[in-house]
């Protein structure tokens, strides 16, 4: 017999400093009115998730969105002149994953629990 999956669902995660709210829905569109996987809006401090994906698809488009807020909440662009370096990106990067895993643990600990087929 298949065990269940258990799916956490995470409704705040905190990236460097702001606390973002996490919603679950289907569909979540873009500007353009397109499905997409998620997205993050700033302003609002949302990261929507499409709730119809399957359980390691959301946890994977919840993170990629992650890094999208750590990119904005860090200024890190690649077109402008404070990040002239890959090195400059990669610091400022470091800085906003690093406090992302700290102020995050339960996220981290049900992502590598199901990467890992557990």
């Amino acid at each position: 017999m298949k065990k269940k999956q258990i799916m956490k669902k995470f409704k705040k995660l905190r990236i460097v400093s702001l606390d973002f709210d996490v919603v679950y829905k289907s569909p979540v569109l873009d500007e353009a009115n397109v499905a997409i996987s998620a997205q993050i809006t700033h302003g609002k401090l949302l990261i929507e998730v499409d709730k119809d994906m399957a359980y390691q698809k959301q946890l994977e488009s919840l993170f990629h969105e992650v890094v999208h807020g750590i990119f904005w909440k860090m200024s890190i662009s690649l077109d402008d002149e404070i990040h002239k370096s890959v090195e400059d990106v990669v610091i400022s990067l470091n800085t906003g994953l690093t406090c992302f895993i700290r102020d995050n643990p339960e996220f981290i600990m049900e992502y590598m629990r199901v990467l890992n087929g557990k």
